[in-house]
């Protein structure tokens, strides 16, 4: 009797945390494949929910094809953001070449889309996010210069997946200028995260490192008032969990800060998401985050500190995104002296655990055959 082998897969993560919280939530839907997921070399040692047999470590879009031809596989799927994500080790001209590659082997190309399908004006874009604080006339004029060139770039590689599918952890709107949208949901992921009690008097903060640069360089007394913040909840008898960038937990750690703060600049998959789901509140400077709907789809409480960083570099994308992610209602942006009311605090939370099962309900009532049929065709 022929054994019926399983229909293989390779999923490329780039270095961004929220693409392998989109890949992780997507291959439970794929448990009938055979698949390889390749992570940057720097980020292996974060992968540890993941099976160390389908786990493969890269430094190069060399090692990725190199995997790829020893596996030949039926479907490549990429959670890179589209490269919005501009460090290496992605090289635009070998990424470029790898898709005109796998199109000319027959492979099929599912990719993230972390535009949400909008015709923005690239161009208009503003990537030209400051790391530090140079703020002379040389190093504007670099970042100016950098921001147009990747604007450019990502243009060249929307145009290339055009005719891919695009997959997406959100319902799609037919708004969506896509010729393959396809929304994934798995109930039972979701489930089961939800079924899990919170801890009371648990709190998380999690600021993403372009979020922190962004921040340090328009707001200057920003840290300064959200370490009072941190440092009152503490004294109310909070644990104050903040998850964010190495920079950000030096600058917290060599500040006065109360016993009950932990600070952390990276964790583990495991220990991170293990945090965002037992805490009583999640904290986000960003709107647009898989870590975001991973609270909003169990309907626990999350609340917003800013807009993001996404909104910043792409402003044409808050009306459509809040459309799809929120289900048209715009999350408040809190401030910081309304968390320390305790009266405040428990209304807000209330409303944004009642915002969440809102949107849970509206998410529930959307199909997602459309990806059950993209990935048939290879069974």
């Amino acid at each position: 009797m022929t054994k019926i082998q399983s229909p293989k897969m390779v999923v490329i993560v780039s270095e961004d945390y929220g693409e392998l919280g989109h890949a992780s939530y997507f291959l439970t839907l794929c448990r009938q494949w055979d698949v390889k997921v390749v992570i940057p070399e720097s980020r292996i040692g974060i992968a540890d929910h993941l099976n160390p047999d389908m786990l493969f470590a890269y430094r190069t879009i060399q090692d990725c094809e190199d995997l790829i031809d020893r596996h030949e596989p039926a479907a490549v799927v990429l959670f890179s953001g589209y490269l919005v994500y501009t460090h290496e080790p992605y090289s635009f001209i070998k990424f470029s070449a790898l898709l005109t590659r796998l199109k000319s082997k027959a492979i099929s190309v599912f990719t993230s889309d972390p535009l949400l399908g909008i015709d923005i004006k690239l161009l208009s874009g503003n990537f030209a996010v400051n790391n530090g604080n140079d703020n002379s006339v040389t190093h504007i004029t670099k970042r100016y210069i950098k921001s147009i060139y990747l604007a450019g770039r990502l243009q060249v590689l929307r145009r290339q997946f055009a005719n891919d599918v695009h997959i997406y952890p959100v319902p799609i709107d037919q708004q969506i200028k896509r010729n393959k949208p396809v929304y994934y949901r798995s109930v039972s992921f979701f489930e089961d995260i939800a079924s899990k009690p919170c801890n009371e008097k648990e709190l998380v903060f999690v600021m993403a490192e372009i979020d922190f640069y962004r921040l340090q360089a328009s707001r200057q007394d920003y840290l300064g008032d959200f370490l009072e913040t941190i440092n009152a909840l503490a004294g109310q008898g909070y644990i104050v969990r903040v998850v964010g960038t190495p920079a950000l937990e030096t600058l917290l750690k060599a500040s006065e800060l109360h016993s009950n703060i932990q600070c952390y600049g990276t964790l583990s998959f495991s220990q991170y998401n293990e945090m965002i789901d037992r805490c009583e509140c999640a904290f986000f400077w960003n709107y647009f985050s898989f870590s975001v709907y991973r609270r909003i789809l169990t309907a626990k409480p999350v609340i917003f500190l800013d807009e993001g960083h996404m909104v910043s570099m792409f402003p044409e994308l808050k009306s459509l995104g809040i459309k799809l992610l929120f289900n048209q209602q715009r999350p408040p942006i809190a401030s910081f002296d309304s968390l320390t009311k305790p009266d405040t605090f428990r209304l807000m939370q209330e409303e944004s655990a009642a915002l969440c099962r809102e949107i849970r309900r509206y998410f529930e009532d959307h199909d997602t055959n459309e990806l059950v049929e993209a990935l048939g065709r290879f069974k």
